[in-house]
């Protein structure tokens, strides 16, 4: 992550890939005086648990993993079946969860 250097700006916001990424982030950001929500917003992705414990709580992207392990034992089961099945793509809906790293 590059921090802001003399006369750049910051970006409003970041939506990174993953919650412990975001986490990571959030302490960088930290480091170097960066106010979170104030001067920058934070989103994860995969609503995992401790999300909702660091400070200021993460705002993240929840994907039921139930929904994923179905979709994938669904898959599996038919290539098994069938053999040569033709490759998909498959969506998975998403929630956003606002906590307090984002305005």
């Amino acid at each position: 992550m590059i921090i802001q250097q003399s006369g750049s700006k910051l970006p409003k916001a970041f939506l990174i890939g993953s919650d412990s990424i975001a986490i990571g982030a959030m302490r960088a950001l930290a480091e170097h005086k960066i106010e979170i929500p104030k001067q920058v917003s934070i989103i994860g992705f995969n609503d995992i648990t401790s999300a909702q414990y660091v400070t200021p709580s993460l705002s993240t992207v929840h994907v039921s993993r139930n929904a994923m392990a179905r979709a994938a034992f669904d898959l599996l089961n038919e290539q098994f079946q069938k053999r040569n099945m033709v490759p998909r793509k498959l969506t998975i809906g998403t929630s956003l969860i606002i906590r307090d790293s984002s305005i």
